[in-house]
């Protein structure tokens, strides 16, 4: 039988001393990025070793080169691709409902009517001052009369002016999330060619399992942030680059030759509908996602409901509750400006002629809204403008005052065609309170229940990819004991070719 070759076996021991102290040095570096945000634990894959004799004229046996030992064939991520998928539709649910709820809840906030200034309450000081007017006629009730009808127009002009605000603020907070989702796209592409270029070469031929870990993680951390913006598909491709699929089309492309590039989107405003829109900036289409936040805050900022038009779009944005206040500012003036008559020089109601109660800034009882309505300038001036006195007697008339308070008893229709609600001023306000609860309730729970699921597949994803101290630490100890059996493996060996050098061939002694 021949003999192996002399140092085979020290070539073993000192391999598996290579490699089980490199499986240390990985597990030493897991430890430290235990608190990192975005980390993948890494494992160091070992395989068997195989050395083939060179050919000869005469074949020895394969069996006398066998037995060298392991190699690392690279450092892996622990990683699920199907987890991560899971997670950025979750997170990207979360985004679009986080963003809802808390653009209605900002609506709610301005829309107060559980504080002292809702307009419920405007209306009960409205009814209660004219119920005071119609017992006892006098200038000084009328005054309060004034006064009530004067804070309930200011209340609807300060609730347009806060809505007014309120988009103007989500339109600068889409500016930002665009322009974040531009960084992230271009980041992304950028560590596409970093990737591409330091990734793991097998036989001349580019590995997907194996690459630069750290870039990979980072790539892994920014996909995950796009996700929050809307839904996207990633496509692996050769060399670990990834194409990206973002708003319905293409956002990170990759070329023939392997480059990255990645699409813009852009932030414009239609004055047409006064609506807002994300585009893609070389096509010009409006981008296509199902979630996400930036869905969310263009839904917001065009959302009219039923009565959307032209770009608007029927879900109930903050454009739906501003028409609310609208509806209720045109109605209400249009019902009051039409209660006390014009008197002739006879004391007669002139037929079709009444007093003004509510204009707009300009004195006209047409177009009035809630950021234009206010109190008849002649009223504003003369408290008195609504007391009259009958021709026979000298009295003070209070028929009129009785039409007015029965104006918040009785219903009205609300709205234009095919979008009506028929009830009191009251009952108006209270519907679109009520529906902006519901709504509010609706998102708030979609966003939990995509928060639980998310935190489920995070948990999930920690338990593979996570750094566990007691499996590293076992992992430690394992490698830490084929350590030192190598190194006794390497002494066993020393005092085999000891006893081969010194002690063999010596005859008569």
């Amino acid at each position: 039988m021949a003999i192996r070759p002399t140092f085979m076996g020290f070539e073993t021991a000192k391999r598996g001393m290579q490699i089980n102290q490199k499986a240390l040095d990985i597990i030493s570096h897991n430890i430290t990025n235990i608190g990192v945000t975005g980390y993948t634990r890494q494992r160091a894959d070992q395989v068997s070793l195989h050395y083939n004799g060179m050919p000869s004229r005469f074949k020895e046996s394969p069996a006398n080169l066998a037995g060298q030992g392991a190699k690392i064939s690279g450092i892996a991520q622990v990683r699920d691709p199907y987890l991560d998928k899971r997670f950025r539709q979750e997170n990207s649910d979360i985004g679009f409902y986080s963003k809802n709820t808390n653009i209605l809840t900002d609506i709610e906030i301005s829309l107060d009517e559980y504080g002292s200034d809702g307009l419920k309450t405007a209306l009960e000081k409205m009814y209660e001052s004219i119920s005071t007017l119609h017992g006892l006629t006098n200038s000084t009730n009328a005054n309060i009369v004034r006064t009530s009808a004067k804070s309930l127009t200011n209340v609807l002009q300060q609730f347009d002016k806060k809505l007014e605000n309120i988009i103007s603020q989500q339109r600068e907070d889409l500016r930002i999330s665009v322009d974040s989702v531009n960084t992230i796209l271009e980041k992304i592409a950028g560590l596409n060619d970093s990737i591409s270029k330091d990734v793991f070469v097998a036989n001349g031929v580019k590995d997907n399992y194996y690459g630069p870990s750290e870039l990979l993680d980072e790539r892994n951390l920014l996909l995950d942030q796009l996700s929050q913006y809307g839904d996207i598909e990633v496509t692996t491709k050769p060399g670990n680059i990834v194409e990206v699929k973002f708003g319905g089309r293409t956002a990170i492309e990759v070329d023939s030759t392997g480059k990255s590039k990645a699409h813009q989107l852009s932030y414009s405003e239609d004055p047409t509908n006064n609506t807002t829109h994300v585009k893609w900036s070389d096509t010009g289409a409006n981008i296509d996602t199902h979630s996400g936040s930036l869905l969310a805050s263009v839904n917001m900022l065009n959302g009219k409901g039923p009565e959307a038009f032209g770009t608007e779009n029927p879900e109930r944005g903050i454009p739906y509750y501003q028409h609310q206040m609208d509806i209720f500012a045109s109605r209400f003036a249009d019902i009051f400006n039409n209660t006390i008559p014009e008197f002739d020089n006879d004391g007669k109601p002139i037929p079709g002629k009444f007093k003004p109660l509510f204009t707009t800034a300009s004195g006209s009882i047409t177009g009035i809204d809630a950021g234009n309505i206010q109190i008849n300038d002649e009223w504003d001036q003369n408290p008195e403008y609504i007391i009259f006195k009958n021709s026979e007697d000298g009295k003070y008339d209070n028929t009129y005052y009785q039409a007015m308070l029965n104006h918040f008893k009785n219903p009205y229709s609300f709205g234009d065609f095919g979008s009506e609600y028929e009830g009191t001023f009251e009952e108006f306000v209270k519907n679109y309170v009520s529906t902006l609860g519901e709504d509010i309730t609706f998102h708030a729970g979609r966003m939990k229940a995509s928060e639980a699921v998310g935190n489920t597949v995070l948990d999930s994803i920690a338990e593979i990819s996570g750094v566990s101290m007691d499996e590293e630490g076992a992992d430690m100890m394992a490698y830490q004991k084929v350590y030192s059996a190598m190194s006794r493996m390497m002494t066993v060996l020393d005092e085999a070719l000891d006893t081969l050098i010194n002690r063999t061939g010596i005859v008569g002694r």
